[in-house]
């Protein structure tokens, strides 16, 4: 029996690498994770199949742009600016419950009537006007609503998970925990992605015999009020548990004597946003980690356009259909980046070290587009045809979504486990003022820019070409610039921390 217990101990050991006096911290956190990254997983379901199966994959790229956008300067604007006056706790208490109040309107207000909320009248007269290339901007409009929920699911993403989340997190965390414990945060955040997927499967895979909600219009309707329902009361959870793990690290820092500290930096971090981009500007440190965020969201950006394009194609306007096969592709992307998560991320990060699993992203996307773009262009031949040849029946279509849910799978996996992992890492040797306002505008604003010039980039190329896919050849040559930017950034970066650290591994 102890020989059972010994080898048990040392499984747990590996997976989370835990010393004495940290799993309260630890596992709070974890919990926290789950359910933030639960409800991502879940709005970002319901926002590709309400907007696309209204109006296209055209529009994603204009709602980025001049929704999204500046939406996250102003929510970013006004994080810097609570931060310097409230506390962490009280800032996130404020957005978070903003949030929910959001999509607790929309869901019991907005969605029952939206079709009345659509601006058909002025959509048709703004046609009639403006050319062509006004198309994105007028479905925009019609479809407010829906561009609306939307912009709050990106902004969920941007402001409570990569902004506050975060940004308390590396606030509470010495190198040391990082190196062992954000390898292993990253499996909640898989296991969450697992559950969504399952959720979400099993509410749009109802029949009709399971219609139970009388109120609701139709299966459709009904799945968005559960999924939104389970999106609300895990907001609410989250509000208290972010309590919770405030009161724990008030404690710890009490116990550590390092409150006095930590009040002293917080005299001096009173900076705006134009300062906070200032110093990202001027330090070599922090213009390298926003060249990593800027880059990720743009070819990510970029190559998520052109597959849900295939999709919306492939679905045309079956909504249960997209957010069930969408549904299926988070729950596989959660199994792999779990299984990424539990053996590969914290080995590769302890034992090969820092660049070695901060290059794994850039270097996966560079090669699998090679496959994907082809596939896009329609161009039967070499590797397409002996796809084709695999699965008799199918269509070049299927297979061009299937690859690019593939290439999904493996970027959004390692996203959440090398790619955050590394990034969060290298915010923790910085002091408490460069960490506050570098991951302001590398989180807050630079994800956001990165995302809304890859929309930028389709803006400019879709009054010259037929359809999104026609745009490949010129989409691609900017993937693999950027994406060679990206590992050079992170080589460059590498030799930052390393000056800093005065370590030979990180």
């Amino acid at each position: 029996m102890g020989n059972i217990r010994d080898v048990f101990a040392k499984v747990g050991k590996f997976i989370v690498p835990l010393e004495k006096g940290e799993y309260q911290k630890f596992f709070s956190i974890s919990f926290a994770f789950f359910l933030i990254s639960l409800i991502y997983n879940i709005l970002r379901t319901l926002k590709i199949s309400m907007i696309v199966s209204a109006s296209g994959a055209e529009i994603i790229p204009y709602v980025k742009v001049w929704g999204v956008l500046p939406s996250a300067f102003l929510f970013t604007y006004i994080v810097i600016k609570l931060s310097s006056r409230l506390k962490r706790e009280h800032v996130f208490h404020i957005l978070i419950g903003f949030f929910i109040l959001y999509f607790s309107i929309f869901l019991f207000i907005i969605y029952p009537n939206r079709n009345s909320c659509e601006l058909v009248s002025l959509s048709n007269s703004l046609q009639s006007l403006l050319p062509s290339a006004f198309n994105g901007i007028i479905l925009m409009i019609r479809y407010w609503h829906f561009s609306l929920f939307y912009l709050f699911s990106e902004l969920w993403s941007t402001i409570i998970l990569s902004l506050l989340f975060w940004g308390f997190v590396n606030e509470i965390s010495r190198v040391h925990q990082a190196k062992r414990f954000y390898g292993s945060f990253a499996l909640s955040a898989n296991i969450a992605a697992v559950f969504a997927g399952q959720i979400t499967l099993s509410t749009c895979q109802m029949n009709s015999s399971q219609f139970f909600l009388t109120f609701c219009e139709d299966m459709w309707h009904q799945s968005v009020f559960l999924l939104l329902s389970v999106v609300i009361f895990s907001g609410i959870i989250v509000w208290f548990l972010f309590s919770y793990v405030s009161k724990v690290h008030e404690q710890e820092q009490i116990e550590s004597d390092e409150k006095v500290r930590r009040l002293s930096l917080k005299k001096k971090e009173r900076a705006g946003l134009l300062q906070s981009l200032n110093l990202v500007l001027k330090s070599r440190y922090l213009f390298y980690l926003s060249i990593l965020v800027f880059g990720y969201n743009l070819v990510f950006n970029l190559i998520d356009v052109l597959w849900t394009d295939q999709l919306s194609q492939m679905f045309e306007g079956d909504q249960l259909g997209l957010a069930i096969y969408i549904s299926r592709v988070t729950m596989m992307k959660g199994f792999l980046a779990t299984i990424l998560a539990i053996f590969v991320t914290t080995t590769v990060v302890t034992k090969l070290g820092w660049v070695y699993a901060a290059i794994t992203t850039p270097v996966m996307i560079f090669l699998t587009s090679f496959l994907f773009f082809p596939l896009v262009l329609s161009q039967e031949t070499g590797l397409e045809k002996y796809l084709l040849s695999l699965s008799p029946g199918a269509t070049l279509l299927s297979i061009t979504v299937f690859i690019g849910a593939v290439q999904s799978c493996l970027t959004r996996s390692l996203k959440y486990t090398m790619f955050d992992a590394t990034k969060e890492m290298a915010f923790v040797p910085l002091d408490l003022n460069m960490k506050r306002q570098g991951k302001a505008v590398i989180d807050g604003v630079g994800s956001r820019i990165g995302k809304s010039c890859g929309s930028l980039v389709y803006q400019v190329l879709l009054p010259f070409f037929a359809s999104i896919s026609a745009t490949v050849p010129y989409v691609a040559i900017i993937v693999f610039v950027v994406v060679l930017l990206w590992i050079y950034s992170v080589i460059g970066l590498n030799k930052e921390m390393k000056k800093l650290k005065g370590s030979e591994k990180i």
